[in-house]
Parts: structure tokens; C-alpha cells; sequence
């Protein structure tokens, strides 16, 4: 059995918990069988807490090179991957990655607004829209994420 190269995307739920879901395929070797399948799983430890806000961190688990062989005379299954695993946030360091359905949604932090591809957040120039609470008698002046 084969299986594709694929990622998986762990968002962070809380304090010792992620959640992902994947879908991939697998072909049998020898024939033209190829099964799609679907992966949902959530991961829950004990994890020590600085009492700060942690949830929306995204963790990318690549997979490749991944192979499974059933041996008929012990009969085990044997399953061999290749696998890196790295902070993944597809939003940029301006919001948080959020998975809808399967796929990603950005939510922008304050300060910022979703791009034309709705999958970055930019800075909001909350000065030339207006979007600010400066006196008439002061200059307003934009900076990343306020004013």
C-alpha cells in the first residue's frame, strides 16, 4: 500500500489540546485501486499553563515517503514515513489560522484587515479611512496594527 505525501495542519484548541483533519489517498500496489480517506483526530495532554491565552497556533506535520506493508507470516502491519513537523501560520504573524471545514480561514488581529486573497492580514491605515478616535486638532499617525 501507498500512501501520498501529505500534511497535516495541528491547530492549537487550548491549553493541551490540537485538532486537525486531512484527507489523502492510498493505492495498492499492483493494481488500479486507489481509496481516498479522511484522518480527524484531536491530541489531549497535561500540559503546564502560563495562564496566557494559547489557542490559534498552528503546527504543520509533513509526511512523506510514506509506505505500509502487511507481513502475512507475522502477521503485523508495518508503516514507514519520513516526518518533519514546524510552526505553520498560513495568516502571517497578523492573525490567527483557523480551520473551517477543511480548509483555512484567517482572522485578522485588531489593528488589521483580511487581503484581497483572504489569506493574509494587512496593516489597517485606521488614520486614512477614519477609523480613529484622534482630535480634529491632531495629526493622526498610522502604525502597525493601531494608530
Amino acid at each position: 500500500i501507498k500512501v501520498e505525501d501529505n500534511f497535516q495542519d495541528f491547530i492549537r484548541a487550548g491549553p493541551g489540546l490540537v485538532h486537525a483533519r486531512f484527507e489523502s489517498k492510498f493505492s495498492v500496489k499492483g493494481t488500479d485501486k486507489v481509496v481516498p480517506f479522511t484522518v480527524e483526530q484531536s491530541i489531549q495532554w497535561n500540559e503546564c499553563t502560563t495562564g496566557a491565552e494559547q489557542t490559534g497556533e498552528t503546527m504543520r506535520l509533513e509526511s512523506k515517503r510514506n509506505s505500509i506493508i502487511y507481513d502475512n507470516d507475522e502477521e503485523i502491519v508495518r508503516y514507514t514515513m519520513t516526518s518533519n513537523i514546524s510552526p505553520h501560520n498560513p495568516c502571517g504573524g497578523n492573525g490567527l489560522c483557523l480551520d473551517v471545514g477543511g480548509s483555512h480561514q484567517c482572522e485578522c488581529k485588531p489593528g488589521y484587515e483580511s487581503s484581497s486573497d483572504g489569506f493574509s492580514c494587512n496593516d489597517l491605515d485606521e488614520c486614512s479611512t477614519g477609523q480613529n478616535d484622534c482630535n480634529s486638532n491632531a495629526d493622526c499617525s498610522n502604525t502597525p496594527g493601531s494608530f
